[in-house]
This record gives structure tokens, C-alpha cells and sequence, in this order.
């Protein structure tokens, strides 16, 4: 009986542990998908299942059931990552509602700035969140240096991936 006893504890801990060491989706490469832009200079992980949009060309939009999330870059010139977050939550449209909280972060050791949508964000916007990025170095595309990468995805998304975005090694060096 005692000797039973034991090898039920001895087994439970082992599925205990199996359990423990199992990844959750945000964490199981397997069932996420690297996403790297020579134009934009960074890396990104996505889930598995999310296809590009070609609808969105030239830009870059990944889709699945779930979400979406789109790269993009801006800010020229000596503008801020506040001013430049400000500009974008505050647009006359009010993408992100009338309310959008800005919140500060460090992604890849650079200052970023996530803007959450208000309640009232309008329908079309589709739950949409943004996370501005600064560039170690500005980012020549096309004729402009860029200030900022950009990364929209819908708001139960957004954080996951932006934990993964990477700058390359071009954006990192002058």
C-alpha cells in the first residue's frame, strides 16, 4: 500500500511538472511565426495561423481569426516619441477614441510609448492598438529618415508581440 502510494505521488509529480514546463501559445515558437522586414529593420513573432493581407500593400499586414498586426514608421525631423504619441492619440478622427491612454515602455532597450483605445473607439477601427518605437538610429526608407517604427494590432495582441520585436543589426548602427 505505502509502496503504491508513493508511485502515485512519484507519477503525479512528474505530470505536475510536464504541466509546469509546458509553453503557453504566446511562448511556443512552434506555434508562432518569425516576421523580419529589411525595410523597416526589425524582427517580430506572430501566431502561426495569421496570413499576410496583400490588400494592404505596400504595407506589411499579417491577419488571422483573432487579430492582425501591421508595421509602418514615422516621425521625421527632431519630433519627440511623446509628441509624436500625442499626434497619433489625439488625431482629429480619434482612432483610438477620444480617451486613448498612453502608456510608457522599454522594447529592445529603446523607449516606446503603447496607445490603448478608449471605450468609445469607433467600430471600424476594429479594437485597434498601436505601439510607437524609437529607432536606436534613424531608419532611411524610400528618400526619409524615420524616428519610429510602428506597430498596430488589435489590443489583445499588441502586448504579446511587441515583447518580441527586435531591432536588426542596420538599426543599431549608423
Amino acid at each position: 500500500m505505502r509502496k503504491n502510494l508513493l508511485t502515485l505521488l512519484v507519477i503525479l509529480l512528474v505530470c505536475a511538472g510536464c504541466i509546469a514546463k509546458q509553453s503557453t501559445p504566446d511562448q511556443d515558437s512552434s506555434r508562432s511565426s518569425e516576421y523580419t522586414d529589411d525595410s523597416f529593420k526589425v524582427s517580430l513573432r506572430y501566431p502561426s495561423d495569421w496570413n499576410q493581407d496583400t490588400s494592404y500593400l505596400p504595407s506589411v499586414r499579417y491577419v488571422g481569426n483573432d487579430g492582425f498586426f501591421q508595421i509602418d514608421a514615422g516621425g521625421t525631423g527632431s519630433i519627440t516619441i511623446d509628441e509624436f504619441a500625442s499626434i497619433n492619440a489625439n488625431h482629429t478622427l480619434n482612432p483610438f477614441g477620444t480617451k486613448p491612454e498612453i502608456i510608457s515602455l522599454e522594447i529592445d532597450n529603446q523607449d516606446a510609448r503603447l496607445i490603448k483605445p478608449s471605450n468609445d473607439q469607433p467600430d471600424d477601427m476594429k479594437d485597434q492598438a498601436c505601439l510607437i518605437v524609437k529607432y536606436p538610429n534613424p531608419v532611411k526608407i524610400g528618400d526619409t529618415r524615420y524616428n519610429f517604427v510602428i506597430l498596430y494590432s488589435d489590443s489583445k495582441s499588441i502586448e504579446k508581440i511587441s515583447a518580441t520585436l527586435t531591432f536588426d543589426n542596420e538599426a543599431n548602427n549608423k
